[in-house]
């Protein structure tokens, strides 16, 4: 039985029919776009370019952008009343378990924001503890994601508990800077005087971008064979995401299952010499953005179950 799952970007939806391990995907621009046009975009994709699927158990929709919330909710009825199919929007509740104590800053003017890639971090885990031969439900998992910013997360049960937000905080990447001495860093936003000039500066022009001039993780670690400036920066890489795999740790009281890898901007042969600061906890890698596999995971399950649905609209 196949599910339909849409997985929505900034600028694109994610059309997949099918399971986890074995769907067709299209993809559909978002510009512009109202529910009801998205929607029969929709319609047209699945009457022409998938076979005709009598056997879809359900839709599932999901994002890690809560901006878009609202529009999938929104489809999501729509494919209520037009298919007749049961369908549910994966919320944070399908795959977050904060602590309260996670929310806290120091600073009561300020809360720790959650964002990142959720629903890759989620499908991770799972495929960590299948690799693992252990059961999902009594996991726990470090997971680092890397992408365009680096995200790193204590999961349990699938679920997790506490998670670095990019561009907030955690390790430098490939353009954003992660975590800066806040003095400094009010210094040079009071010297710069614009909030969006200080942004690109943080987001777009640091990390191996601004060190060495490089656009990719890739480029960075081939410098680095040759350059000794360049060995040193990618080693710091390295070091800050080790730090922040040891803090996340401590979230999971250091009984963790393993140390995942994953992301869309994770090479293939994984960080060189990460191994060396762990010890005997297994790392596994698996490169990729699995966004789209994640809510054809949890449509699945939620179609079969049931468990949990009725609040959420899938009915």
């Amino acid at each position: 039985m196949s599910i339909l799952a849409v997985a929505a970007r900034a600028d694109r939806l994610t059309l997949a029919v099918g399971t986890p391990h074995a769907f067709h995907s299209s993809e559909i621009p978002t510009a512009s776009c109202t529910p009801l046009q998205l929607f029969e975009h929709i319609l047209q994709e699945v009457r022409g370019r998938f076979p005709v699927q009598p056997s879809l158990k359900a839709a599932a929709l999901g994002s890690d952008l809560p901006s878009l919330r609202s529009c999938l909710t929104d489809l999501a009825q729509l494919f209520r009343s037009e298919f007749g199919l049961p369908a549910v929007v994966i919320s944070d509740e399908h795959t977050d378990l904060f602590l309260e104590e996670t929310r806290l800053t120091g600073c009561s003017r300020f809360a720790r924001a959650f964002t990142g890639p959720k629903l890759t971090i989620r499908y991770a885990a799972e495929l960590a503890a299948a690799e693992l031969g252990i059961p999902l439900v009594t996991s726990r998992f470090v997971i680092v994601s890397v992408g365009e910013a680096v995200t790193v997360a204590a999961v349990q049960g699938g679920k997790i508990l506490d998670l670095s937000s990019p561009y907030d905080e955690g390790p430098f990447s490939v353009t954003t800077s992660g975590t800066l001495p806040f003095y400094q860093l009010l210094t040079f936003c009071a010297a710069v005087g614009s909030r969006e000039e200080a942004m690109r500066e943080v987001t777009q022009r640091s990390g191996f971008k601004g060190y060495l001039g490089v656009e990719s993780l890739a480029e960075a670690e081939a410098l680095a064979w040759h350059r000794h400036d360049a060995d040193l920066i990618y080693s710091a890489f390295v070091y800050q995401i080790a730090k922040e795999i040891g803090a996340y740790g401590a979230v999971l009281k250091g009984r963790h299952s393993g140390v995942v890898l994953t992301g869309p901007l994770l090479p293939v042969n994984g960080l060189r010499g990460l191994s060396a600061y762990l010890g005997d906890v297994p790392l596994l890698s698996f490169p990729g953005d699995f966004t789209v596999q994640a809510v054809l995971s949890l449509g699945q399950e939620f179609s079969t179950s049931g468990k949990g649905l009725e609040a959420d609209g899938f009915c």
